[in-house]
């Protein structure tokens, strides 16, 4: 094979693998094309394969549809992405929250303590 060229597994046939790799789909995506009658194709009737003709493979409803889908995927991807992006923010600045509150919390435990000090001495509270 090739380097960067899918092998035909006769004269301008490609196995559904093939397919789905110049569709850029997964692979399930072309076995449900084919079981929906959606792509052109021949069945051996000895060994159950697949072959698809590679005209049936451009312009045709599934690789127009094909494309559509391709750019959905990429922007769902780079929301995703995004998402995970602010998330990890959100739980950074989270945690840098909770830091804060327990200085507070130990600022005010000081404070309360320099406060109880002051008192048993016989001091005058400052205000």
């Amino acid at each position: 094979m090739a380097e960067g060229r899918p092998e035909t597994n006769g004269e301008g046939l490609r196995t559904p693998a093939e397919a789905a790799r110049i569709l850029h789909v997964p692979l399930r995506r072309v076995l449900e094309w084919l079981a929906a009658g959606e792509i052109e194709a021949e069945q051996d009737p000895v060994s159950g394969r697949w072959n698809i003709p590679e005209s049936a493979l451009k312009g045709s409803g599934p690789a127009k549809q094909t494309q559509e889908e391709l750019a959905w995927v990429y922007e769902k991807e780079r929301l995703l992405a995004e998402v995970r992006e602010w998330r990890g923010r959100a739980e950074r600045e989270r945690e840098r929250a909770e830091g804060l509150l327990g200085e507070v919390e130990g600022l005010r435990r000081e404070l309360e303590v320099e406060r109880m000090r002051r008192g048993l001495r016989g001091g005058t509270p400052e205000a």
